[in-house]
């Protein structure tokens, strides 16, 4: 048993804008106990929470860059790209562009002096690495999403996407 030193969480909530578009003359506060109040079980599991920042409401999250990868320069994975929370990968993959990286900045000193190389095509593999990333996460969330109308299929989902990040 475990208890965190910390009685605070975050809560948030990502809803279809084409089923469920934003209702603009409430505030976001309102609107998300509005919501909420359609999942009795959540909504009683929430009902003593006391918010210590005002809440927001954001639009779509979704977002790619057509390149991560310039001259004497690079971005990390969740710059370039970003899907969704759901399943987040994204300080695995922040691992994978710093390592990545790494290498091929000491490889661009390695030649040392006036020929060091910080030319955009030496980086190639981080941008590729960045498109592979944010298509990889795009599948498995959008199936996610797809899954969550069944039960059993999202479980099944979630077994799929668990052996994907033990075993990958």
């Amino acid at each position: 048993y475990h208890r965190s030193e910390s009685n605070l969480a975050s809560i948030g909530r990502t809803l279809d804008s084409r089923r469920y578009p934003a209702i603009e003359d409430m505030t976001p506060e309102e609107e998300f106990h509005h919501r909420i109040a359609s999942f009795p079980a959540i909504a009683q599991q929430l009902q003593n929470v006391r918010a210590i920042r005002p809440f927001v409401r954001t639009g779509r999250l979704q977002y790619a860059s057509s390149q991560s990868v310039g001259h004497r320069h690079f971005t990390t994975n969740n710059t370039f790209g970003f899907t969704d929370a759901l399943y987040s990968n994204g300080l695995i993959n922040t691992f994978e562009t710093v390592f990545y990286g790494a290498n091929l900045i000491l490889e661009a000193f390695a030649a040392g002096g006036r020929d060091e190389d910080f030319a955009s095509d030496k980086f190639e593999a981080i941008e590729r690495l960045h498109h592979e990333q944010l298509r990889q996460a795009d599948w498995m969330i959008s199936n996610a999403y797809r899954a969550m109308k069944d039960f059993r299929t999202w479980n099944a989902w979630t077994q799929v996407w668990l052996g994907q990040v033990l075993f990958n």
